[in-house]
């Protein structure tokens, strides 16, 4: 019985961290998008801005 309970346990552990892992990354992979659309949007403004001066 205890075995069973240990396994249970540890299912349920291996579980958490994997969700907790895929939360994480999900969190990291917006914010990595979030940068590059910023950076986007900064690099179009500096072109407009160069069109505009005759860079």
């Amino acid at each position: 019985m205890q075995k069973i309970h240990f396994a249970a346990n540890l299912i349920s552990d291996v579980y958490h961290m994997a969700t907790q892992t895929c939360i994480l990354l999900a969190l990291r992979l917006s914010l990595f998008f979030d940068e590059l659309e910023q950076y986007d949007q900064m690099s179009k403004a500096m072109r407009r801005e160069d069109r505009l001066k005759g860079v």
